[in-house]
């Protein structure tokens, strides 16, 4: 049931940050009962996305004015490039040298990316390693999450940015989201059923 998967993420990132492969992170606050909008089936269980995350990457942009940083062979992607569920390419693209004088970081292929900033809301899986801008986090779930649930879960919600000139929402806001979780086999259904329905909706929506 979910319990026990929390209780093995919260195992697998004790152990990650034993070898000092992630950093240990402040404890997040727990849910009290007036934020559970609905109660749960059986076998599930409230958490926060933050829970759910073993790392949570940012990224940043090389300098424009350095012409050694930019046109080499790394996709270099900011909120442009998000233009469905799936990464392939990158209107930009940076040298090594430009990676490694800036504050962008390299995401392995099939990481869940989102829109924290320009964009908020928007999410996509990578299909091709890529370097993020600073509007973009990479978000490394633990393998007891089916990734495409949290796919879908994080279309389905409602952020509200904050800011003066650009809105978005800070990473503690973003792991403080209440999650409802369901066993790993039923976030693999739950998946599956959406899949089938939602090109149903977009074709009456759409007149087809």
């Amino acid at each position: 049931n979910a319990e026990d998967l929390l209780a093995e993420i919260a195992a697998e990132k004790q152990w990650l940050i034993k070898e000092k492969k992630i950093k240990k992170e402040k404890p997040l606050p727990e849910i009290a009962e007036e934020e559970k909008p609905f109660d749960l089936p059986e076998g599930w269980a409230w958490c926060r996305l933050g829970d759910l995350i073993l790392q949570n990457v940012g990224g940043g942009t090389p300098n424009k004015n350095v012409a050694k940083y930019w046109n080499g062979d790394i996709p270099w992607i900011s909120v442009k490039d998000i233009q469905s569920s799936i990464i392939s390419k990158a209107k930009d693209y940076i040298t090594n040298v430009g990676l490694e004088n800036s504050s962008t970081n390299l995401i392995p292929k099939g990481t869940l990316i989102v829109c924290t900033r320009m964009g908020l809301g928007k999410v996509a899986f990578n299909i091709i390693d890529v370097a993020i801008n600073q509007d973009l986090r990479a978000l490394f779930l633990s393998q007891n999450v089916y990734k495409k649930f949290i796919y879908y879960f994080y279309l389905a919600n409602s952020f509200e940015g904050h800011g003066v000139t650009v809105k978005g929402i800070s990473i503690q806001d973003l792991h403080n989201t209440i999650v409802a979780l369901p066993p790993l086999v039923e976030q693999q259904r739950i998946v599956q059923r959406l899949e089938e329905l939602l090109p149903l909706c977009e074709g009456i929506l759409s007149g087809k």
